[in-house]
């Protein structure tokens, strides 16, 4: 039960983490806002809190942290991440 505590801790972490970084600077620059902040740790750090949030959810006390599966989540969730602070800035070119 704790895991699962832990699991929907960090999805929602990662979702506000993902609106704050990623969506409200994304549409500050839509909206040509004169001061437009993006945070790249967080940027990186979302998809990786919602990935590892689901898969605690969903897994629990059960899951195995140390299988290859588990590892394959958490290079999937740093990739996404890497990828999710360079896209923004690309998108953000077009509004400015």
């Amino acid at each position: 039960m704790k895991q699962r505590l832990v699991g929907l801790v960090m999805l929602l972490a990662g979702g506000l983490l993902g609106y704050l970084s990623v969506y409200s600077p994304l549409e500050a620059a839509r909206n040509h806002e004169e001061k437009v902040s993006l945070s790249l740790k967080g940027a990186m750090l979302c998809p990786l809190g919602v990935i590892l949030g689901l898969f605690c959810l969903v897994y629990g006390e059960s899951g195995d942290y140390g299988s290859s599966l588990a590892t394959a989540i958490r290079a999937r969730g740093a990739a996404n991440g890497v990828t999710l602070s360079f896209g923004p800035r690309t998108v953000m070119t077009e509004y400015w």
